[in-house]
């Protein structure tokens, strides 16, 4: 698809849609196609009938073996993709997604995934298909393939509602405003175009952010005056009524579900289901649900046919590599998958853990790093910082990122903080993983009940010095007792720390390994075992400042499986860990060590 606006390559941004405004007479075109369908563009859609008969290609295979559909998606652009309040894949895309698999017989396995990142995803084979509100571009056609187009959208920019600019007919009206857009995206790009070229805004007043949402945030803020982003993303944001649409219009932008190049049959397949779907009526009924519009007809493969293949543009210049990575395990804090996140005390410090894969082709150095990109609210960075890698990384290796985390005080419940993978040309890649925890509300003391009133017996003069006596609540007299010490609490010098070991029982851990716990402060704990990552509780007891008894009680763990020595190490850690009855910590040293029964020393290992 042809347009003469700027575009760009699939992989280099985080361009999901296509800007152009038009103005005719001063009125704005709406661009979104309802009842006209396909034939507002000179196509018809036939009648669903039987599917075609395609050959196999690989990902047909995989998915044939595996049973599953592994998708892959951006969940930071509501109402496409997002999650809801109980931290679960939601909208739009995953629930056309979720149907395209019923009607294959097929579940579906979503992935989060950096939008930058979905390309290489698929060229890799870990994905099997792409959904994420990606609009089918000539340079996106020549490194993936596409299904029919599922929905058409337009642009649209946002602004503070009841406030300056009112409206917007034509670029010159963007004079003297500070413009918002996400980066990498045609937005920005028809910004420094038709905005910061001819001197409308100055460049220091264009703002490029990650993701719209931020962008959106700091409208809000009054740090921005307007945002440009698509339509039904800005839907989403207006229904407050504290932002309004002040502009709309747009070349028509298709969005297709993406699969690997010369995936023919899964193509097909899709496209099967899509025309099913379409005809059936659940395609706009999704849409009602989700955008508060209608699709489009989905056309249908004739029977015998062959399914259509894309016209072959400019061969692209290969990269040198490709980047992309997996996350493996979680080894701190793990929260089972978003379905247990641990509890932390307000303002606790903790460090959490991933084990990720360089599941690309490019050998990751000390320029990649990991970057916080969103959470659930803003307090979900919790002061977290990006780690770069130390060393070199090669393909197929894995890396253990550790990031150092102050949980808020103040806002409470759970928090979910998503990292990503950057490289050095600051674009976002990988796989998602995400920090979660369940921040508790402090609890408040019992109120004070009131005393109640008594009339006190005078005792009778003795001569001899009394004391108060002491009354029950109904008044009566008890014999004085002295009053009973209040104990002092116990101090638990291990809660809010995490500690990596690098000897069990005198030899060394094997290199590339991580054996750690983190001690909670309420006396759970949780840590990873070299392959494994384990739950359980502990009891500490100080005999003096810096040593104690220990009692840990190992509890659930997962149950992946790696090489024998890798494995032996591990039970040798945990029994090591189950036995232990005593701790060596010196007070503000770093070093850290568990003792069995017998005083020997188990383990060994330092502060992180």
């Amino acid at each position: 698809m042809s347009t003469s606006q700027p575009t760009e390559e699939f992989g280099g941004g985080t361009q999901r849609r296509t800007l152009l405004w038009l103005i005719l007479g001063g009125i704005v075109v709406v661009c979104i196609v309802t009842g006209l369908g396909y034939a507002a563009f000179g196509r018809r859609a036939p009648a669903p009938t039987a599917e075609a008969t395609v050959v196999s290609d690989a990902v047909c295979e995989r998915v044939d073996a595996t049973g599953t559909i592994v998708t892959g998606t951006a969940p930071d652009y509501p109402p496409f993709e997002y999650y809801d309040d109980q931290f679960q894949l939601d909208g739009f895309d995953i629930a056309l997604m979720t149907a395209v698999g019923e009607k294959l017989g097929l579940p579906v396995e979503f992935k989060d995934y950096a939008f930058d990142g979905l390309a290489a995803a698929l060229d890799l084979g870990e994905i099997d298909a792409a959904i994420a509100a990606i609009t089918v571009t000539d340079e996106r056609e020549a490194v993936v393939d596409f299904s029919d187009a599922y929905y058409y959208g337009r642009g649209a920019a946002v602004a503070r509602a009841g406030q300056e600019p009112a409206s917007i007919t034509a670029p010159a009206n963007f004079a003297g405003w500070r413009v918002g857009v996400e980066r990498g995206t045609v937005y920005e790009s028809w910004a420094d175009v038709n905005l910061v070229a001819p001197g409308i805004v100055p460049e220091q007043e264009l703002f490029a952010y990650q993701t719209a949402n931020d962008a959106i945030g700091d409208l809000l803020q009054d740090r921005l005056d307007v945002v440009l982003l698509d339509d039904s993303a800005a839907a989403s944001h207006t229904g407050s009524g504290a932002l309004a649409v002040v502009g709309e219009g747009g070349v028509i932008q298709e969005y297709a579900i993406s699969v690997p190049t010369n995936s023919v049959c899964m193509q097909a397949r899709i496209n099967q289901a899509l025309a099913v779907l379409s005809a059936e009526g659940v395609i706009n009924q999704i849409a009602q649900t989700y955008i508060g519009a209608v699709s489009v007809p989905i056309p249908t493969p004739t029977p015998g046919a062959p399914a259509a293949t894309s016209t072959p543009g400019a061969t692209p210049t290969p990269a040198a590599c490709i980047d992309s990575s997996q996350h493996v395990l979680d080894l701190t804090f793990d929260d089972q998958g978003g379905t247990a996140p641990p509890k932390v005390q307000p303002g606790q410090d903790f460090t959490k853990g991933w084990r990720i894969r360089n599941s690309g082709t490019c050998t990751w150095g000390p320029e990649y790093r990991l970057n916080y990109v969103g959470g659930n609210n803003k307090a979900a960075q919790m002061d977290g910082e990006p780690v770069n890698v130390v060393g070199e990384v090669p393909p197929g290796q894995t890396y253990d990122f550790y990031v150092d985390l102050t949980a808020p005080s103040g806002v409470y419940g759970v928090m979910q903080g998503r990292w990503q993978m950057q490289n050095p040309a600051k674009v976002f890649f990988g796989q998602t993983v995400w920090v979660m925890v369940d921040v508790v509300a402090p609890t408040p003391g019992p109120s004070a009940t009131p005393s109640p009133t008594a009339t006190v017996p005078q005792p009778t003069d003795t001569g001899q010095p009394t004391q108060p006596p002491t009354l029950t609540a109904t008044g009566t007299v008890l014999p004085t007792e002295p009053p009973t010490p209040t104990p002092t609490p116990t101090v638990n010098p291990l809660g809010g720390s995490t500690f990596s070991f690098y000897a069990i029982g005198g030899p060394p851990t094997i290199p590339g390994t991580v054996l750690s716990v983190t001690f909670g402060i309420g006396g759970d704990l949780n840590g990873a075992s070299g392959c494994n990552t384990f739950q359980g509780t502990y009891v500490v007891q100080p005999a003096s400042a810096s040593q104690g008894s220990i009692t840990i009680s190992l509890g659930p763990s997962t149950t992946l499986s790696c090489p024998d020595d890798i494995m032996a190490q591990e039970q040798a850690f945990l029994a090591a860990l189950g036995g232990a009855t005593a701790y060596l910590y010196p007070p503000g040293g770093i070093l850290f060590s568990l003792l069995n029964a017998t005083g020997d020393e188990v383990l060994n290992g330092e502060l992180q």
